[in-house]
Order: C-alpha cells, then sequence, then structure tokens
C-alpha cells in the first residue's frame, strides 16, 4: 500500500466513475492559483515487502500559474522485478489567463514491458466561467475513450447543474445555492438511478455501488471526512477512520485552482492534513480486524505550511517520508 496524504488520493485514481465525479472535481472561482506554491514534492516508503519511492516537479511562469507537472515513482519490491512509472503534466493558458487545455502521458515499465497511457483535455468557458469540459484518453492497447463535462449556473453565478457524460452514460449533479441536493444516473438505455445520499451541507453520505453494495461517508464540523465504510452484499467489510490537524494541507498547495471554475465540494473539504489513518477490514474468515494504523509527524514553517512529515504504521511496520519543497510560503 503506498500512503497518502490528506485527501485520500487512491479516490481519484481507483474510484468507480461516480465517486470520480462527486470526490475529485478541486476547483474554485476565483484567482488561478494559491499564493503558496510547492515546487517539488519527495515521498519513500519501506516494509517488508519492499519499498517505493515517488518524486513530483511542478512548474509555475511568472505569474504563479501551474504549468507543468514530471511525476516520477519506482517499486522496488523484495521479490519480484522492479518496476517504475513516469506522468506528465502540461497546462496552457489563454491571454486572459483560463486554463483552455492541458496534456498528460503515463509511461510504466514492468517485467520489461513498456506501456503508454494520454490524455488531452480541452476547457470552455463564457462570461469569465467554465462551461464545459472535454478529455479524449487513449489506453495502452490504443483503445480511445472520451468524457465531458458541462456546466450551468444560477443567477448569482454559482453552480446550478453539472452533467458528466461517460459513453453515453449521464451524471447529472443538481446544486440549489452551491449545495449538492440531487445526483441522477441515466444510463444508454435512458433507465435512471439516484445512488446518493445527501445531506443537508450538500455533502454525499452514502453511495450505492450496486443493489446490496454502498459506501458512506461521515464528516466533522468542518466538513471533513472522519469516517469512511464499504458494504458488500449489505455486510460491512472495510472502514477507515481520519484525524487531522489544524493546519494548512499540502493537499492544497499542491492542487492549484484555476480561474473560471466553479466551486464544487460534494464529498469533504481537505483543508488539514491528515495525521492519522486506521484502517480494518475482513479477514480470510470474514471477521473485521485492523490493517492498518498509520500515524503522521509534521514539521510546518512559520506560516503553517508542511515541509515534511514522517508516518510509521504499527500494524504493517512500513514507514516513510515526504518533503515538500515550497515558494512564496513563508
Amino acid at each position: 500500500m503506498k500512503h497518502q496524504l490528506s485527501k485520500p488520493l487512491t479516490y481519484c485514481l481507483n474510484a468507480t466513475l461516480t465517486l470520480m465525479l462527486v470526490a475529485c472535481q478541486k476547483t474554485n472561482d476565483a484567482t488561478p492559483a494559491t499564493t503558496c506554491n510547492v515546487t517539488r514534492q519527495a515521498y519513500s516508503q519501506t516494509g517488508s515487502s519492499g519499498s517505493y519511492t515517488s518524486d513530483v516537479l511542478y512548474n509555475y511562469d511568472a505569474t504563479g500559474r501551474f504549468v507543468s507537472q514530471t511525476y516520477q515513482t519506482v517499486n522496488t519490491p523484495k521479490t519480484g522485478n522492479k518496476s517504475t512509472g513516469t506522468s506528465k503534466r502540461t497546462l496552457v493558458y489563454n491571454a486572459d489567463g483560463f486554463l483552455v487545455s492541458e496534456s498528460s502521458t503515463y509511461e510504466s515499465t514492468e517485467n520489461g514491458k513498456t506501456s503508454l497511457q494520454s490524455n488531452n483535455t480541452t476547457y470552455e468557458y463564457a462570461e469569465g466561467r467554465l462551461m464545459k469540459m472535454a478529455q479524449r484518453s487513449i489506453g495502452t492497447t490504443g483503445d480511445v475513450s472520451n468524457y465531458s463535462i458541462k456546466y450551468e449556473y444560477d443567477a448569482n453565478g454559482k453552480v446550478a447543474k453539472t452533467t458528466a457524460d461517460s459513453r453515453g452514460t449521464l451524471y447529472i449533479q443538481t446544486f440549489t445555492n452551491g449545495l449538492l441536493t440531487k445526483f441522477l444516473v441515466r444510463d444508454v438505455n435512458g433507465i435512471e438511478t439516484q445512488p446518493a445520499t445527501i445531506n443537508g451541507q450538500g455533502l454525499i453520505t452514502k453511495n450505492v455501488r450496486g443493489s446490496n453494495s454502498y459506501d458512506t461517508y461521515e464528516y466533522d464540523a468542518q466538513q471533513r471526512v472522519v469516517r469512511e465504510e464499504s458494504w458488500f452484499n449489505n455486510k460491512l467489510y472495510y472502514y477507515r477512520l481520519t484525524e487531522y490537524d489544524d493546519k494548512k494541507s499540502a493537499y492544497e498547495s499542491g492542487n492549484p485552482v484555476f480561474k473560471g471554475h466553479p466551486v464544487i465540494v460534494t464529498n469533504g473539504k481537505y483543508s488539514n492534513n491528515a495525521t492519522r489513518y486506521t484502517t480494518y477490514g475482513q479477514d480470510n474468515t470474514g471477521a473485521i480486524k485492523k490493517q492498518a494504523d498509520n500515524v503522521y509527524t509534521y514539521t510546518y514553517n512559520a506560516k503553517g505550511y508542511p515541509l515534511d512529515y514522517t508516518f510509521a504504521d504499527a500494524v504493517t511496520g512500513i514507514t516513510g517520508k515526504a518533503t515538500f519543497t515550497l515558494t512564496d510560503c513563508d
């Protein structure tokens, strides 16, 4: 397992499309970039099964806009072959400072075989607001997939509706005064379902994945996720508890916002750093057992931004460290 900081990024990498829609949109309708920028994030972990390292470089232009990123990983198991990965991301802005396109590639090598994936995304605006995002992806076998999101706004300029299209299936989110109130899925045959339960703060508390399978989320007063559960065949098989500090999030400073993009918060806020993840899951007998207990210790600068953290898992014995190189954060 590769440990993540603050926001569980595995959501964005591995989740179903439903969760991608509700959890991974990171946007803002104000200025294009944060005042504090991460220029490098180096990470390493070791355990009984081997080691893993990653190195992320972020580049900005003279105005502070995020323009490119390079992400390299090395996984070295104690048994088996080493695998590597490299991803590159490039962002393009127009003369008015709006993000208009971005491209990314991911190349991985394992067992002597190299695979390549790529994404190209475009953004359209009207009256200073994002109206459409369209993405074209090419997989390792050359298969092509298209994905898009259209945005609608109310008279006050707040997002009122988003419609995502993935291979003919529509994922429609409706908002009132900027808060999510309805989530509708319409498949290619026109059959509609409403998989999400939403609380009065516009946050999803339950997401149905099948007839007897679903995920639930609990939040604290700061709208941070503190408990996540996954149920299969109406039986709990996994849950995770999260504790936080009160400092500024390294995730936030490493993921700049973009001009004209709407504020969409439907699966919790990640304004602080996780200090502990405690994970429970079913063992081979079906009993729920503690699987991981990760404690994070941070070093902060004078303004409260993390400079580094170390972690240790009391269950698995995995340990690791991440360091952040910051600019304009003092």
